[in-house]
């Protein structure tokens, strides 16, 4: 990630600008990533009022869309958490998975936030590194925190192909390749 940063900010006009290639970042797309920590409240008739891009909606797409994102955030957390138990060892309770999920959820919605997803990643990242424990949860939270107010401006500069890369590799490393070995041997067609 770092190397793909110096690259974005040494291919951005706006930035160092010192070699001449057109190379897709985040701010080309999203502008500078500014760190915010929470926005207003608006009411539901106001949300559905500006869906479609100002053109309207109905309440009926809201909670359809708050469903998939539940439906997603559901699954993807369990099936986190029961990779991670997997090749961790480490103990798995599916109600409080669920219940911080919800947690979490609900905190984002206040604050007016996305809602928190992309677990695989982390678990990913967790599991290579060993941090396992519930304490190394915190203190990564706490560091998503610190980083996030200080290096989203240069974070911007990412190219798009880096962040392709770095999730691609993620999920490459969470393939139990032992298995897929076992199942290359015992399979029926050869």
């Amino acid at each position: 990630a770092v190397v793909s940063c110096i690259i974005g900010c040494m291919c951005d006009d706006d930035a160092l600008g010192m070699i001449p290639l057109d190379l897709p970042n985040l701010k080309s797309k999203y502008g500078i990533l500014s760190c915010w920590m929470a926005q207003g409240l608006r009411p539901l008739p106001e949300i559905v009022a500006a869906a479609d891009g100002g053109k309207g909606g109905s309440y009926g797409d809201v909670f359809q869309g708050a469903l998939s994102v539940t439906i997603v955030a559901v699954l993807e957390t369990l099936i986190s958490a029961q990779i991670a138990k997997q090749r961790s060892k480490m103990p798995y309770d599916e109600v409080r998975e669920l219940q911080g999920l919800a947690l979490s959820h609900a905190a984002c919605g206040i604050c007016g936030l996305m809602p928190p997803t992309g677990v695989f990643v982390r678990t990913s990242v967790n599991l290579t590194t060993g941090a396992t424990h519930k304490t190394s949860q915190f203190i990564q939270g706490l560091c998503v925190l610190l980083f996030a107010s200080v290096a989203m401006p240069v974070l911007s500069y990412i190219p798009q192909g880096g962040i392709a890369a770095i999730l691609v590799m993620s999920c490459f490393r969470m393939v139990p390749w032992g298995y897929v070995q076992k199942l290359w041997e015992e399979q029926k067609w050869h």
